[in-house]
């Protein structure tokens, strides 16, 4: 158990009380002979009572296990009703204060060693500094105009503002009411620029000032509360840089990857330990942490669930031995990256089409499972399942066929899982649906998500594939969810239709590569649709492509993406290739961006803190 002010090392969020990741402790220490304790986990209905600790001085204590949620408790005195001073608290309508706790889910872990965009918009806010000495630029002397913070509460009232101690309560902002998709609820936004310090703040409707008792909270000279807000100092590496270093850091200036030219290459088993991976394998996962892909599950005449390890450096592979709750085999399912973990969910064996929830720890190479809330998606297979930020977990489409073939279900519909409370919640745009599919790609770039291709597989009738591109904002400005077909609005010449393809994001470009068509064609082609112009583009690729082939699996790295497995099924002869190499798709390096381009407010020249759509980078 922990006091937070700051990221919560336990859980990974920053929120109000202790943390409470696993189970719950309840202490009181401020004396009594017999102690209860009530909340509203379940409707102040019935009360706990404390077990008395025989140490000197004596305290009493209780351990409960509560579901990811914000409850108010209170304490039972020798009859007495009562809270605790010293913990966080809320006005509790009868003049008096409930305790406050913030439950929340134990296996989605904050890392530090994964780069924040919040770091990255503070190196985008430091103006016209690149020109100053290391010495100008240290921490003491941090005078840039202070980083962008954003400040968001859930409190129920129209046309809310803010004031706080920053400008010594002169000025009040107007906050924006706008609805979380993820969240599934209204929120109040504003954004300020302040210098490292603690504030403190309230908000305020119609003259009348309140605070939020779910965030961090003080007890201020009235006899009421204020909310508070950290803003930690910038580190030396982000703002004791020279010139030429700002100029070298790649959180400013990363190589561009040209998706135009790029070149093939194959490992054809250099190494011993590849003699393991021989044969066919389809429907696995390929998700990169540090210098390791790790390789998961998949169906090589059986469905499989072992956890592979690949070195980037040197491709070896190693089998790894896992701790923990391992999940039981499977393929197609989805896994994504948060931080050093692997969040899977999902997938189809010989028993049954698979809903549950694991993460995977690399640094402990352990598995823990969840149990998920909320109205969960139907069963289904070969969905796509995309994330956004460090937020939530969207899922679009997917198949379902009942053992005896009398059911058959394809599905357009759109799923969020949000991660800080593992709450699943059916998104409903207000707009013309995508056509129900399976197989097919979703990528989420920034805040908005693109799909690719899929297929219908009808009983009786021809599988029909497709090669249409939709775009839906996930974050909009207005409201609704809305999608959004690009089809008719790209240029260049599209793929041809297929599904179980592989899509990888490079920045603001999608590549596309392989994939199972019409009359059962494989392909091996490879396009890039650039986002920001609304382009099919065909590279320039030299070297000798893999066979082709679908249900494969891919992962970017540096400066090049890691192709592995796949059916090689050639179309309807049954015959069957083994695959005995991994491809790599090597990106040449942007020639135009190796110039030596000044850097202004963190960008190169002729870039915009605009994002490609012309709307103001969002802070989340």
């Amino acid at each position: 158990m922990q006091k937070t002010e700051k990221v919560c090392q336990n859980c990974g969020y920053i929120h109000v009380g202790l943390c409470a990741a696993n189970t719950t402790d309840f202490i009181w220490k401020n004396g009594g002979n017999v102690v209860f304790l009530t909340g509203s986990w379940n409707q102040w209905q019935t009360s706990i009572k404390l077990n008395k600790q025989n140490e000197n001085p004596y305290y009493f204590t209780c351990t409960m296990s509560l579901q990811a949620g914000t409850y108010q408790y209170k304490f039972i005195v020798d009859g007495k009703w009562t809270y605790d001073q010293s913990s966080p608290s809320a006005e509790d309508g009868f003049g008096s204060f409930n305790n406050v706790i913030e439950v929340v889910p134990r296996l989605v872990v904050y890392d530090e060693t994964e780069e924040s965009e919040e770091d990255e918009r503070i190196l985008k806010q430091i103006e016209g500094n690149q020109n100053k000495t290391q010495e100008q630029m240290n921490i003491d002397n941090w005078d840039y105009g202070g980083r962008l913070v954003k400040i968001t509460t859930t409190l129920e009232a129209p046309d809310i503002k803010i004031k706080g101690s920053w400008d010594n309560w002169q000025a009040d902002q107007k906050m924006i009411r706008q609805f979380n998709n993820y969240k599934n609820n209204y929120e109040n936004i504003t954004k300020l620029k302040l210098k490292p310090g603690r504030y403190e703040f309230k908000f305020m409707c119609n003259g009348i000032f309140m605070h939020d008792p779910n965030q961090k909270c003080i007890r201020n000279q009235y006899g009421t509360y204020n909310n508070i807000i950290y803003v930690e100092q910038p580190s030396s590496s982000l703002v004791s840089y020279s010139n030429a270093m700002l100029n070298s850091m790649s959180k400013i200036k990363q190589p561009e990857l040209d998706c135009t030219r790029l070149v093939w290459k194959s490992l054809q088993f250099q190494h011993v330990s590849w003699e393991k991976m021989r044969g066919q394998i389809q429907g696995h996962s390929m998700n990169r942490v540090g210098d390791y892909i790790y390789i998961y599950g998949g169906y090589r005449g059986s469905y499989l669930d072992t956890m592979w390890e690949m070195n980037i450096n040197t491709y070896e592979v190693d089998i790894v031995d896992t701790k923990g709750s391992a999940p039981e085999e499977r393929a197609y399912h989805q896994i994504n990256n948060f931080g050093n973990k692997l969040l899977m969910y999902g997938g189809l064996n010989n028993e049954r089409i698979l809903r549950d929830y694991y993460v995977y720890n690399t640094s402990t190479r352990s598995w823990d499972a969840a149990d998920l809330r909320g109205i969960k998606p139907s069963k289904r297979e070969k969905n796509t399942l995309s994330i956004l930020g460090k937020k939530a977990l969207i899922l679009f489409g997917g198949y379902y066929c009942s053992e005896d073939f009398e059911a058959e279900f394809h599905y357009n519909d759109l799923y969020c899982l949000n991660l800080q409370n593992l709450t699943w919640t059916e998104l409903r745009p207000e707009s013309v649906l995508p056509e129900p599919r399976f197989s097919h790609s979703a990528n989420i770039y920034k805040h908005r998500m693109f799909v690719f291709g899929g297929m219908q597989k009808i009983m009786a009738s021809p599988a029909k594939n497709f090669n249409d591109v939709w775009m839906i904002d996930l974050e909009p400005v207005e409201t609704e969810l809305k999608w959004e077909n690009l089809t008719p609005f790209i240029k260049g010449q599209p793929p041809a239709p297929r599904h179980g393809h592989i899509s990888v994001l490079v920045r603001k470009k999608i590549l596309i590569f392989g994939g199972r068509g019409e009359n059962k064609q494989l392909y091996n082609d490879t396009f890039v649709f650039d986002t920001k112009n609304r382009e099919w583009i065909k590279p320039q690729i030299e070297g000798e492509p893999p066979r082709p082939r679908f249900y494969h699996a891919a992962c970017l790295t540096d400066k090049e993406i890691v192709i592995f497995g796949g059916n090689l099924t050639l179309g309807q002869t049954g015959i069957k290739q083994k695959n005995k190499s991994v491809y790599i798709l090597k990106f040449e390096e942007d020639k135009k961006d190796q110039g030596n381009k000044k850097v202004k407010n963190g960008f190169r020249e002729g870039e915009s803190d605009e994002d490609e759509y012309g709307e103001e980078q969002k802070n989340n």
